[in-house]
This record gives C-alpha cells, sequence and structure tokens, in this order.
C-alpha cells in the first residue's frame, strides 16, 4: 500500500562506506523503496539502541527491561525527542540533564559500583563516549531514573521560580 511522501528537494543525506561517500536525495526515491527502507530503519534503530543499553546493563549488572526500553525509545520518537550517539550534540530533551546528575550520584556516591568501573574504563579524554556511556545506562534504567529527573526538574524550577521573587 504505497502513498506518495515528500521531501523538501533540496533535502540530501550523505551515505559514508568503504572510505567513500555518495549523496542522497529521498525526494528522488519511489515510494516502495521509501517505505522499505523506512521500516528497516525503523526496526535498526530500535535494536540499535535496546542492544546497545543491554549490553551496558549487563556489563553494569543490572537487570534489563527490553520492552521497557522499547517504549520509552517509541514515546521518544512521537513525542521528537531523539537522543542521539554523539554525546556532543546538543540533547533536545531537557530530563537529559537531570538524567546524567543522576548517573553521575549513583556512580560517585557508590550506588552502582559497576557503572563506576565501566565508566573509568572509558579513557578520561573521551568525554563524548564517557557521556554516552552514562546516558545509556539512564536509558537501561528508565523506570527508575525518568521519574527522579521529572521531580529534579520541577524541583529546579521551583526554585528558579522562588528566586526570582528576590
Amino acid at each position: 500500500m504505497s502513498q506518495s511522501y515528500s521531501f523538501p528537494a533540496d533535502l540530501i543525506i550523505t551515505v559514508t562506506a568503504q572510505n567513500t561517500s555518495l549523496d542522497v536525495t529521498p525526494a528522488d526515491f519511489a515510494a516502495e523503496s521509501l517505505e522499505s527502507i523506512f521500516a528497516y530503519g525503523v526496526r535498526r534503530w530500535f535494536q540499535d539502541n535496546v542492544n546497545s543499553a543491554a549490553k551496558i546493563a549487563r556489563d553494569a549488572s543490572v537487570e534489563f527491561d527490553a520492552l521497557a526500553a522499547m517504549k520509552a525509545r517509541l514515546d521518544a520518537a512521537i513525542s521528537g525527542v531523539i537522543r542521539t550517539r554523539n554525546a556532543a550534540a546538543a540533547s533536545a530533551d531537557p530530563l537529559d540533564s537531570y538524567r546524567l546528575a543522576i548517573a553521575r550520584r549513583a556512580m560517585h556516591g557508590g550506588k552502582v559500583p559497576a557503572l563506576a568501573k565501566s565508566y573509568k574504563a572509558i579513557p578520561s579524554d573521551d568525554q563524548p563516549a564517557r557521556v554516552a556511556h552514562l546516558m545509556a545506562w539512564c536509558t537501561a534504567n528508565a523506570a527508575k531514573v525518568d521519574p527522579l529527573a521529572e521531580s529534579a526538574k520541577a524541583e529546579a524550577e521551583a526554585m528558579d521560580a522562588a528566586l526570582g521573587d528576590f
């Protein structure tokens, strides 16, 4: 069941593989091709995220709920808040800074020694990898981390509001 899809004519995606690159213009693709590529990409996107989070959870000796991780990923896509693996990219999710604070507190406070050990194994000059590692731990533990992050954000907003009265 194909339908028509529209993309900006100037949208170009550079694909790199085997030390070479090709510029691809999605507007030129047949609808059937786009549907197939999209379905593959969605499956791969979920699998990569869940498998990475599961490995980090396994390495940190914490339980992992794959279905919860998949649902969190789906919610992020539906809401338009998608984290990238590039930790240097600015996050569109305002809870990420609170999630990172929670992960760091859990790690440095001795609550999750396996996380501290796996974090320290990443070279200290590779901060993007360290942040990505902590965010993957947060994703793997979203059922516990996200409510804490939401609470911390609400508390910070209340404090900002109260300070605004000075």
